[in-house]
């Protein structure tokens, strides 16, 4: 099973989450993906680090994307 590292941080302008590359048993720091929030110029804080296996995550998307879709659209 794959496990994922996601990390939320808040910067100078504003929070961001990123997915980090997986983790494996290496011990290598992983790579992270900003895939929303601004740029961080500077310096962040980690507010969160979550753990989270792919079936997991793709399960929560399914489950839960449409609905913060039509939320965003409603407005």
């Amino acid at each position: 099973m794959t496990i994922h590292y996601l990390q939320i941080e808040q910067n100078a302008e504003g929070s961001k989450l990123a997915i980090m590359s997986p983790i494996d048993e290496s011990g290598e720091t992983p790579i992270g993906f900003r895939i929303a929030g601004p740029k961080a110029w500077g310096g962040s804080r980690t507010l969160a680090d979550i753990e989270i296996s792919t079936d997991d995550l793709a399960t929560y998307i399914k489950e839960y994307a449409p609905d913060v879709l039509k939320q965003l659209t409603e407005r």
